[in-house]
């Protein structure tokens, strides 16, 4: 099951639920005031950059963490 993060819009409480995708958000409570008018939000995780990290600029032998050469 994914992890959701959703936003209370009665208190404006963030919070983060474990759900199946088939579950409405309308049946989800806000863990701070128990209201049942939460927002599902777009994850950082899932609106990051795809792919491997690249350089940018430069060769793949500068700035690593390595001594040497």
């Amino acid at each position: 099951m994914p992890m959701y993060e959703y936003r209370c819009q009665a208190c404006g409480e963030s919070y983060e639920e474990l759900v199946s995708r088939s579950t409405p958000d309308q049946e989800l409570s806000c863990p701070s005031c128990g209201e049942r008018a939460s927002k599902r939000l777009l994850s950082t995780f899932s609106a990051g950059r795809s792919g491997g990290s690249a350089s940018l600029g430069g060769s793949s032998q500068e700035g690593g963490c390595a001594p040497g050469g």
